[in-house]
């Protein structure tokens, strides 16, 4: 959240804001955002779920308060909008201009990978017992836990399916319980340590959203844990800050656990050099990051003269 205690006390006026919890940050601080703003302060605020800016649904965004409070600092330019992958930046470019009544303004915004490194050194692939992985909250409306399961059955891969996570227990069936292990509550740095000995991470994905116009927190797991994605063509498509070359993707009519079979079927020089090839990646990724933030001040810099 916007921490507008620590701004104020510092008795200085920002020139650069960052909202990660944009628009929720505009309901409990535009009194404030407001003066910092008519004092040239320049904000950049995340996008997390674009469709909701959409005043068409429903007759009426959610956003609504926020939206119009937003407005008039797009025009002026000194409001801006950050994704977190690029086919939510696509939809923004898009379609922002309707939902923001701003026909004129070219959102060309940033994308900030949502990466980080968590410790000294990245764990070795599991090789011994090697699994895959289903990363997050147990909440069958964001992923099929169905459908994997259905295809664990049918394919019975060599590889251990883990859960890692937290919630109400899934109903896995009785033929592959010995397969599907729960790793529940785990604490951030043991939940990171134990997802990057996986051979991969299935998004597992419920709805079209999260390549539409969200961007999935199991996708930027996948890169700090340095896991291949078993990603199909509309993943592929949707998130185009990793290669394809970097991910196990799925063949012509395979299903995420067909691809995984495939994968476990590989050994365990294939899977570590793979792993090598997205920790290369996630470190590009963060000089990536700093290389955007440098730009923004240097814009801003250049704005202010």
């Amino acid at each position: 959240m916007f921490d507008i205690e620590n701004i104020t006390s510092l008795g200085k006026q920002p020139d650069f804001i960052f909202l990660t919890s944009c628009p929720e940050d505009v309901n409990t601080t535009s009194a404030k955002l407001t003066e910092f703003l008519e004092n040239g302060a320049y904000v950049q605020c995340i996008v997390h779920e674009a469709s909701k800016w959409d005043p068409r649904v429903d007759g009426e965004s959610p956003y609504a308060e926020q939206i119009n409070f937003m407005i008039p600092w797009v025009k002026k330019g000194q409001w801006e909008f950050v994704t977190l992958a690029p086919h939510v930046q696509k939809y923004v470019h898009d379609k922002f201009p309707t939902f923001m009544s701003t026909p004129d303004v070219q959102y060309e915004g940033r994308v900030l990978h949502p990466v980080l490194k968590m410790a000294e050194t990245d764990p070795e692939v599991d090789t011994k017992k090697p699994f895959a992985a289903i990363p997050g909250k147990f909440e069958p409306w964001r992923r099929d836990y169905d459908r994997i399961f259905a295809n664990y059955v049918k394919t019975m891969p060599e590889a251990d399916l883990h859960l890692v996570g937290s919630g109400r227990p899934l109903d896995i069936p009785k033929t592959i319980e010995s397969h599907v292990h729960y790793r529940r509550n785990l604490q951030f740095p043991q939940y990171f340590a134990h997802l990057s000995t996986a051979i991969g991470i299935i998004p597992a994905f419920a709805s079209p959203a999260y390549t539409l116009h969200q961007a999935s927190s199991s996708i930027a797991t996948a890169v700090i844990c340095g896991v291949p994605l078993i990603a199909d063509e509309a993943i592929v498509k949707a998130y185009t800050q990793i290669p394809a070359d970097a991910m196990w993707v799925q063949g012509q009519d395979e299903s995420e656990i067909d691809t995984l079979a495939r994968v476990s079927r590989m050994g365990p020089n294939v899977w570590k050099e793979k792993k090598k090839r997205i920790l290369q990646l996630r470190d590009d990724m963060m000089e990536q990051n700093k290389a955007m933030f440098v730009k923004t001040l240097k814009d801003i810099e250049l704005k202010k003269k």
